[in-house]
């Protein structure tokens, strides 16, 4: 079982596959959630719908689907948001996903007393393992806002959250550095009076966010 560490995405893959002289055969297939309300949710199945002129490519895409992890449960006032497409290579062996695409996401829900103590900017770092189902099972996390004493309490948000991502089973063990910017918009007011949105204050640096994969 190999190891792969890092980011490692897909992004450029064209969706007809190109043969590169000194690389596999790369090739992509668009990816489509079902379900009512899936968003919000959760979807009941995934299906893809790849070239037909790439003998095998359908059915290794059809094989990871039906691996993946859909005991998704979106946290309140959370929609989920999903990959367009899923990526794979051949390099003349048969068709296998790439490691690293996360096809379900969602935000972070910001806790309630962090903005109450003036958090209005929740930044995370996450070193991800994600399991043969694709389910985040080995996580660390990192989170700070802007204000001072909270990165327990967003941390741990911050671990919550993650649990409804979704990576695209592969058959090999990799650790990918995931990070995430969320913000408060707070409404200022009281009943009776007229409300406004409060001033947005700046972010704190992205730089600080380490990348946690290259820790272990």
């Amino acid at each position: 079982m190999s190891w792969l560490t890092g980011l490692l995405g897909a992004a450029g893959l064209l969706a007809i596959a190109h043969m590169d002289e000194e690389g596999p055969q790369q090739a992509s297939c668009a990816l489509i959630a079902e379900g009512e309300d899936a968003e919000r949710r959760g979807p009941d199945s995934f299906r893809a719908e790849c070239p037909a002129n790439l003998p095998g490519l359908q059915q290794a895409a059809d094989g990871a689907l039906a691996a993946l992890d859909l005991d998704i449960r979106p946290m309140r006032y959370r929609t989920l948001t999903f990959a367009e497409e899923i990526h794979f290579q051949n390099s003349g062996t048969g068709w296998t996903p790439l490691p690293g695409q996360r096809v379900v996401g969602s935000g972070m829900q910001m806790p309630t007393r962090a903005v109450e103590r003036g958090v209005r900017h929740m930044l995370c770092a996450f070193a991800i393992e994600p399991d043969p189902n694709g389910r985040p099972a080995d996580v660390e996390v990192e989170c700070f806002g802007d204000a001072s004493g909270s990165e327990r309490r967003l941390t741990r948000a911050g671990r919550e959250g993650v649990q409804t991502w979704r990576y695209l089973p592969v058959a090999v063990r990799y650790c990918i550095d995931e990070q995430t910017l969320d913000t408060a918009h707070v409404i200022v007011g009281r009943p009776g009076q007229a409300q406004y949105a409060e001033p947005p204050s700046p972010m704190p640096d992205p730089s600080r966010l380490p990348s946690l994969c290259s820790r272990e």
